[in-house]
Order: structure tokens, then sequence, then C-alpha cells
């Protein structure tokens, strides 16, 4: 209760600035974090005296995993049901779980309607990958926006007491917009992947929301060696007609650099950047208990770090996908549309004061 002055003091323009600045910090100076506590604080007590929706039960599909994905998609194509009896349950249950590779080479992928089987696959596990991609990239999305916030929050404060500039307080309001987009965009996203996702499996309008896995699969330590993956697509191409035997041995060996190309961008953000950042984010954390960096800095890498977390996570997707399209190729197929390596975003938070 003590503080509800300063939320009065942020809400109108103070009288006696000098008087209310003193006022403030010696509040803000009851909390551990400082500004960032308080705003928290006062974000808490809002929400605490505002009424509470009740919660609305949905009608949730549980695809908490990819071969979760790959079944229903089956089962709601039921004209490949005769097609599956023929795949026999070993290679179907080879199929569902990704690994290709292990496959009878003998068996043909464009042979009697398994490429319809195969290619559905294929598509279904894809769309799942989208669609987990998406929703995990919202928890870090929203960190950074709520960070990007609370830095203009308190920019907007040290303008209203006179110790900035409308222009010092432009940086971050630029920052706070850029967040509100992302998060607007990152929603839709999340929300579009998870229709293509319903409408792959034939069951849009049917469920109002999909439950998807709490992670996507892990950076492997090692990849495929240029010598197994030779002689994978040796032992397909004796079964690759004729005809498409140079077009298929290129589009493997394109499939084999984006999972090479992939895997070290996962890699490096992982064992790297995201290791980099975390440190720093706790460095800039201890320092700014020492008094020796401002909130705005820590708020700034706060971000940074998020943003991390969103690239790991748009890394570990890519990997997944070029890696089914090299355990496509090594079947027999020909991936078009192979990942492309995208660029990690540049740091967007302002300097801090």
């Amino acid at each position: 209760m003590a503080l509800l002055p300063v939320l009065g003091w942020a809400q109108n323009a103070p009288v006696d600035a000098d008087k209310a600045w003193r006022q403030a910090n010696d509040l803000v100076g009851q909390f551990r974090r400082g500004h960032a506590d308080l705003l928290k604080w006062e974000q808490a007590q809002a929400k605490a005296q505002s009424p509470v929706a009740a919660a609305v039960p949905v009608n949730a599909l549980d695809l908490s995993t990819p071969e979760a994905a790959v079944e229903l998609a089956w089962k709601t194509h039921p004209s490949m049901a005769n097609t599956l009896d023929r795949l026999g349950s070993a290679n179907r249950a080879l199929v569902v779980a990704g690994r290709w590779t292990e496959l009878d080479p003998t068996l043909s992928w464009r042979h009697d309607g398994l490429d319809e089987v195969l290619d559905l696959a294929i598509s279904a596990r894809k769309a799942w990958l989208q669609a987990t991609a998406s929703q995990l990239a919202l928890a870090p999305i929203k960190t950074s926006l709520d960070s990007a916030q609370v830095a203009q929050e308190l920019g907007q404060r040290m303008v209203a007491v006179g110790n900035w500039s409308k222009l010092a307080l432009t940086p971050y309001q630029l920052t706070w917009a850029n967040a509100q987009l992302n998060w607007k965009r990152a929603q839709y996203a999340a929300a579009q992947d998870q229709a293509s996702l319903l409408k792959l499996l034939q069951l849009s309008g049917k469920y109002n929301v999909v439950r998807l896995a709490d992670a996507l699969p892990a950076v492997p330590e090692k990849v495929m060696s240029e010598a197994e993956f030779n002689n994978q697509l040796q032992k397909i191409q004796v079964q690759v007609n004729a005809l498409r035997r140079d077009r298929h041995r290129s589009a493997a060996q394109l499939a084999y650099q984006a999972y090479l190309g992939s895997h070290a961008v996962a890699a490096i953000t992982q064992n790297e950047v995201l290791k980099l950042r975390d440190s720093m984010t706790e460095e800039t954390q201890l320092h700014y208990n020492g008094m020796l960096k401002s909130t705005w800095e820590l708020l700034g890498e706060v971000q940074n770090q998020a943003q991390a977390r969103a690239d790991l996570i748009s890394a570990q997707r890519d990997l997944a996908l070029a890696t089914l399209d090299l355990q496509s190729a090594l079947f027999g197929g020909e991936p078009e549309g192979l990942t492309s390596l995208g660029s990690a975003a540049a740091d967007a938070a302002p300097k801090g004061h």
C-alpha cells in the first residue's frame, strides 16, 4: 500500500517534480531489483483489483508428439488403409518414428501408392514441427515484449520528472512498438500454423486448440558423416529409376548440405550464442545489483537473451525439417523447397543510460 502514491504520480503530471522523484526513489529502494520490481508489483496490484474471467474449457487435441500427428493424418485419410497394410507394421513403425534410413531400400517410393502414404507422413511431421515451433516461440517473444514495456514505462517516468528528454525516451518507445509488432506477428503465426496442421489432418473447425510438445527435438552432438551419407545414397540409387538417378543424386546432395548447415547453425546458437547471452544476462544482473549497471541495461540484456532463445527454437525447427528432408531423400524422394538458414535478429534494444 505504501507504493500507491507512486501509481498516481506515474499517471499524472507532478506538481513538485523533485519531491516526487525523491519519494519514488525511496520507495523503489524497498525492492531488490528497483524499478523493474516496482513495475511488476504495480502490474500485479492492477491485476488483483481487476475482475478475473472464468476459465473456459476448450476442446483440445493432444498432438504432443510428431508421431501422433502422422498416425492421425493416416487415420483421417482412410483411402490409404490398404497401402498401410501392405507396408507392414514394422515398416509403418519406422516411418512414424522418422527412421527412414532403416527402411528396406527395396521398397520403392513410387510403388503401389506408397508415395502418397510417405508424402502425407512428411507433410504431417513438417506441419507439426512448424506449429510446435511457433507455439514455443511465444514465450521468449513475450519476455522480450514485457522487458520493452517496462523499459519504456520507466523512461516515461524519467521524462515526467525532468531527468530525461523526450528524445532520450524515443529509442525505448520504438523498441516497445517493435516488440508489440513482433508479439502480434508471433501470435498470428502460431494460430495460422495450428490451423494449417488441423487442415492437413482434415480436422478444421473440430478443435479449438491443439496441445503440442513442450520442446523441439534436441540438437544432436554428431551429424551423419559424409561416408554414411554416400553409403545410404548408393543403396537407394540402385532402386531409383535410371532416368531420374542424376536428378535424385543432386537432390540428395543438396538435402545433405542443408542438413549440415542447419545443424551447424543450431549447434552454434545453442552452445555458443545462447550460453554467452545467459552469461551476459547473469553478469549484468550482478552489476545491476552492485549499482554498476542501469535498469535499462539489464532490461536490454533480458531482451537480447529472449531473442537468443527464440533464435534457438527457429534453428531447432530448421534442423528437424532438414533432417526429415535428408531422410526422405535417402529413401528415394526428391524433397523440394529445402530449409533456408535464417539469420538471427540483430540486437534491437537501445543502449542503457
